[in-house]
């Protein structure tokens, strides 16, 4: 389900609470994706993964049922609940993409919370930039960074037009009407730091 990118390495798969929580010893992640299949399994991993590893960031993926129970319940601290098996899970980069950036992300409700003073994102939002290709995303993240068409298109040793054309895309796909609106999602998104 999650494939290596930019900022995701995946370093294991495991069943076992101590296994899992030697692998957080061992490989010292970000983050710990859970699947979960019990709220007793939640309430036992999640505090000993943050008594191990205080700044680990946790995503719990999880059926409906218990979705909403962790909701709805007081829970360890977690950055993101979603229900297992929904649309946006075919791309999970953006999503994570937020967490380690410091967003909040669920699927119950399909809200985005941010607490680094960012205004809310969309799980749409989230879905459309998992929709980009890899050189849009380079594209929008050099245009949120300032670049002009001419100095994204040097930096990729592609033509101007190529790049006004990427734009005309990512602009459909994103739903932005200018160059403005693009850069403001890069970064409320976590697409680039500021």
């Amino acid at each position: 389900m999650l494939k290596p990118c930019s900022f995701i390495s995946v370093t294991g798969v495991s069943e076992d609470e101590q296994v899992t929580l030697s692998a957080l010893d061992a490989e010292q992640p970000d983050i710990l994706l859970l699947n979960a299949g019990s709220e007793s399994e939640v309430q036992s991993i999640v505090p000993a993964a943050r008594g191990r590893h205080e700044s680990l960031k946790i995503v719990v993926l999880a059926d409906e049922r218990l979705a909403d129970t962790l909701h709805l319940t007081v829970r360890p601290r977690l950055e993101g609940v979603l229900i297992r098996g929904g649309d946006y899970l075919q791309d999970i980069g953006p999503i994570l993409r937020v967490v380690r950036h410091g967003g909040h992300v669920t699927s119950c409700g399909v809200e985005v919370a941010r607490t680094d003073g960012h205004p809310a994102i969309s799980a749409d939002v989230l879905t459309r930039l998992g929709a980009l290709s890899i050189r849009e995303s380079v594209i929008l993240r050099e245009l949120a960074r300032g670049r002009t068409n001419s100095d994204i298109a040097q930096h990729l040793h592609v033509s101007v037009a190529t790049v006004k054309a990427d734009l005309n895309r990512i602009m459909k796909t994103m739903k932005a009407f200018s160059r403005v609106d693009l850069a403001v999602l890069a970064v409320q998104s976590g697409l680039i730091d500021v």
